[in-house]
């Protein structure tokens, strides 16, 4: 999370968060981390400031669960993540077929987690509008800001696109319904 003069930013994992960490620790002067038990992916009720205009991303399901897996392959798989611990592949479709057995509906989870069941948080962006709906954001919540700079931050956190992460239509669509709440909340289809 990143505690703003008038904000919070909540980051769900593999939405885009490690860029607009850095966009907004970089050009913006009062910006603060703010993470507890070392752990910045933390939710709405974690908030220090409850009373702050907060805000955070969302992204479809299908290219998240590519960019997860990309970067858990890439950087290591994490020992206290229990979906790291309990579908870990060096195989995305094997990946898949473990998070829809063991944890079905993890994305859903972690952004009702982030943003409320329903929404209480001011603003929920997607990562396919990441830029502009980042500049939205602070807009809305008051902050003093410079567009051009927030634009000019290079991206951080591109997960390798080389490894191969492709599903048979069987596998998206169970995806896609298992994460049918983010689908829906979001209007993401298909």
């Amino acid at each position: 999370m990143i505690q703003l003069a008038h904000s919070c930013f909540i980051h769900v994992p593999k939405t885009g968060g490690t860029w607009i960490r850095r966009a907004l620790l970089t050009t913006m002067p009062a910006a603060r981390p703010y993470h507890v038990d070392g752990d910045y992916h933390v939710g709405y009720l974690a908030c220090p400031r409850p009373d702050a205009f907060r805000f955070a991303f969302v992204r479809h399901p299908l290219t998240w669960y590519q960019s997860y897996w990309r970067f858990k392959v890439s950087s290591g798989w994490s020992k206290p993540n229990s979906l790291d611990l309990a579908c870990r592949s060096n195989h995305f479709a094997d990946f898949v077929r473990k998070v829809l057995d063991r944890q079905p509906g993890i994305l859903s989870q972690w952004v009702r987690a982030a943003v409320g069941d329903p929404q209480v948080i001011e603003f929920v962006g997607r990562f396919e509008r990441l830029i502009e709906d980042l500049c939205v954001a602070l807009a809305l919540a008051g902050e003093n800001f410079d567009p051009v700079q927030i634009r000019a931050v290079p991206p951080v956190n591109v997960t390798n696109k080389a490894r191969v992460a492709e599903l048979p239509s069987a596998l998206k669509r169970a995806i896609l319904k298992t994460e049918r709440d983010v689908c829906e909340r979001f209007g993401y289809g298909p």
